[in-house]
């Protein structure tokens, strides 16, 4: 079973993406550097079209889809519950960030954000009896910046999910409970797969309005929801 959240700039944001209209990226689209970002000398040297591309897309339940961050929990039903596959933090990914020049569509910088302040934690539990329910609490919380633009905020997210397994003759019955909170932008997704199905925990596009210049502080916005993934069924979600 795979748990992840995506945080992901969408192909259109209304009155803030542009598109390219030449160059590699030709229909593409990019999100031009923050103004405030100006005004720190370590950005001087960047064009006045300097940009961004976004990651092309709306919101896609594929695990490999382009993303600014991806945090997904990789879990094995083992005797003691569900364990993590990828070690103790999960496993954390980056598309990669591409800088353009807006004006002109010419590739001027690429890079990865570091991921190493994202992490999935908790799980543990004392071994269930046999045929018994157990309930496992999984922790994440994610932070990242953009690697080309200097003096960035981050972006971030956090979020508990709570596993209720019923085991059942055909396999655990789980319930997932969760409580995300989401940063002022991009967009935001997260999923859950199991034997093959996978079902969508919750889709939140940026508010209107918001940019990056909105990012600054901690992620504040709560959103909630359950749904129960029977083996090779999933029901919900119910949010």
């Amino acid at each position: 079973m795979k748990i992840w959240v995506n945080a992901f700039i969408p192909f259109d944001v209304a009155n803030y993406t542009v598109p390219l209209p030449d160059g590699e990226f030709t229909g593409m689209t990019a999100i031009p550097l923050p103004p405030l970002a100006r005004l720190n000398p370590l950005n001087d040297g960047k064009p006045l079209g300097a940009g961004y591309l976004t990651d092309q897309r709306d919101f896609d339940s594929d695990i490999s889809a382009s993303c600014r961050m991806q945090s997904i929990a990789d879990l094995s039903r083992l005797p003691a519950g569900w364990q993590l596959n990828n070690g103790f933090n999960g496993e954390h990914r980056t598309s990669g960030t591409t800088e353009v020049d807006i004006d002109t569509g010419g590739r001027l910088d690429s890079g990865s954000a570091d991921m190493n302040r994202c992490t999935w934690t908790g799980g543990a539990v004392p071994e269930p009896e046999a045929g018994a329910s157990f309930t496992q609490i999984f922790y994440l919380k994610a932070a990242a910046y953009d690697p080309l633009v200097s003096a960035a905020a981050d972006i971030d997210y956090e979020g508990t999910f709570t596993l209720t397994s019923s085991p059942s003759a055909d396999g655990d019955v789980v319930q997932i409970d969760w409580e995300v909170k989401l940063d002022s932008f991009p967009a935001f997704e997260g999923y859950v797969e199991r034997d093959g199905e996978v079902t969508t925990l919750f889709t939140v596009p940026p508010p209107e309005g918001n940019t990056v210049e909105d990012l600054p502080g901690h992620a504040n916005r709560v959103f909630s929801g359950s749904t129960t993934l029977f083996p090779n069924i999933v029901i919900g979600p119910d949010q």
